[in-house]
């Protein structure tokens, strides 16, 4: 893996990045963000329930260490907070 592409979401609301992954589309999220240079604020139900995406790159890392890393992120806590690999063509 040359470059490491993620996109990390957030939210104003509960079950951001589960509603993402879920009912809006990581695909879709990442088109949005690298649409509007990086960053969006997506409205999930209304205006006060937004999703906060962002894209970002690393140089490389190995696979073995984002799965040792994701063994460490709470289940609960990444409905709300979590981080998708994007391939090199975009998606999921």
């Amino acid at each position: 893996m040359e470059k490491l592409t993620i996109l990390h979401v957030t939210g104003s609301g509960d079950y951001a990045s589960m509603r993402i992954e879920d009912d809006f589309g990581v695909d879709k999220a990442y088109k949005i963000a690298k649409d509007n240079g990086g960053k969006a604020e997506i409205e999930l139900d209304n205006e006060y329930d937004i999703a906060y995406v962002e894209i970002r790159e690393f140089g490389e890392v190995d696979t073995e260490f984002i799965g040792f890393v994701q063994d460490f992120i709470d289940y609960d806590s990444s409905k709300h907070e979590n981080f998708f690999i994007i391939d090199a063509e975009g998606g999921r």
